[in-house]
């Protein structure tokens, strides 16, 4: 019954209408390591936020913005353009537009500067018809200055969460449900890392990061700015990362501005001019789709010609079963195939002359005419 259940089984419905983003998510990570993705899930963009109690203007506010992974922000910034690629030092050349889409729940690129020629803007009203945000780079101006760690998380009504900083908080998320290991499942829905550039009043300057899994806080984690600076890669700009959060792992991939770099400028002054970017990854050994075939991952499709004799030729007295016992052990064997048989071609009518044909090798292996 399992092996036609495999064979014959609906396939397992995948989410659709992100192909597009996938792709522009895949040409990024190229871009950034120079390698094809191989068992990682890449992460895209799907909100910056301002601190419960700050509205997206930086005046306070009372409106509550609840998350589905939990969190309550102030607001959501809805139009997006980091300052500080507008300066004189960059001739504005790389600066840019990125405007969330509600429909899609990502950023996609609605302006960009000349030396931005391979990205293709969309309009305000359907943003997502431009090329998708992928390397999210930090505004300058909205790094926090508070630390921030577990113990300034404050609980709310109905398991929802806040925690104290300044600035914005740049939130991540999988496009699609996948398998971290083998007894993790990653939901895309209320799954999120979120990140914070922070700059406290001593000088301590980093990302943090705190994740949610399945709507569960899973912790805080910490790259130093030291870390960066000193882990930078001439080769391609990148360096990788990993936070770690009550055992699951994420990967942030820090590229500095190659524009930047190839103009004289010192890999701390990219860093603390704000020139560099990240992409988040997660370890993956499956997706949630192929899930179900994976756990037959040895399942090897000539087996089913194997088994299906093996129930055919099925002779109890090879088992030391006679009279009553083998009557019955043979019935078990024939009534779960030609149920299985039938129950799938009461749907995929084919599977009957299946049956038919098999009900009719049986009979005459019976009667020795034909023996299997």
């Amino acid at each position: 019954m399992t092996s036609f259940l495999i064979v014959f089984a609906p396939p397992t419905q995948e989410v659709k209408g992100y192909q597009q983003e996938m792709d522009d998510l895949l040409s990024a990570y190229y871009d950034a390591t120079g390698n094809t993705v191989q068992n990682e899930q890449i992460w895209g963009l799907t909100g910056i936020y301002t601190p419960y109690g700050i509205s997206a203007n930086g005046s306070a506010s009372t409106k509550q913005l609840v998350l589905r992974d939990g969190w309550v922000a102030g607001d959501r910034v809805e139009s997006y353009s980091p300052s500080q690629y507008s300066t004189s030092n960059l001739n504005g050349k790389q600066n840019y537009t990125v405007t969330y889409d509600k429909e899609k729940g990502l950023y996609y690129y609605t302006a960009r500067g000349d030396d931005l020629g391979d990205i293709e803007p969309g309009t305000v009203e359907t943003p997502h018809t431009g090329t998708l945000y992928t390397s999210v780079t930090m505004e300058l101006t909205k790094r926090s200055n508070v630390f921030f760690t577990v113990g300034s998380k404050q609980q709310m009504e109905n398991g929802t969460f806040y925690y104290n900083y300044t600035g914005y908080r740049y939130c991540f998320q999988s496009l699609s449900d996948y398998y971290y290991d083998s007894a993790t499942p990653i939901s895309h829905t209320d799954t999120s890392l979120s990140l914070i550039w922070y700059n406290n009043v001593i000088g301590d300057s980093g990302i943090s990061g705190q994740m949610v899994l399945a709507g569960s806080d899973s912790g805080v984690a910490y790259i130093t700015a030291d870390q960066i600076v000193h882990a930078f890669n001439s080769a391609n700009y990148t360096s990788k990362f990993t936070m770690a959060f009550n055992g699951i792992q994420m990967n942030i991939y820090v590229q500095l501005s190659a524009y930047a770099v190839t103009h004289g400028y010192s890999v701390e002054d990219c860093y603390n001019n704000g020139w560099w970017s990240v992409l988040v990854t997660s370890p993956m050994i499956s997706s949630g789709a192929d899930k179900q075939s994976n756990s037959f991952d040895k399942f090897d499709p000539h087996k089913v010609f194997d088994i299906v004799i093996g129930l055919l030729s099925f002779k109890s007295e090879n088992y030391g079963l006679t009279g009553v016992a083998g009557t019955i052990a043979s019935t078990v064997f024939s009534v779960s195939l030609y149920t299985s048989l039938i129950a799938v071609g009461l749907t995929f009518w084919p599977v009957l002359l299946i049956a038919a044909a098999i009900a009719t090798l049986q009979t005459l292996s019976i009667t020795n005419l034909f023996p299997l």
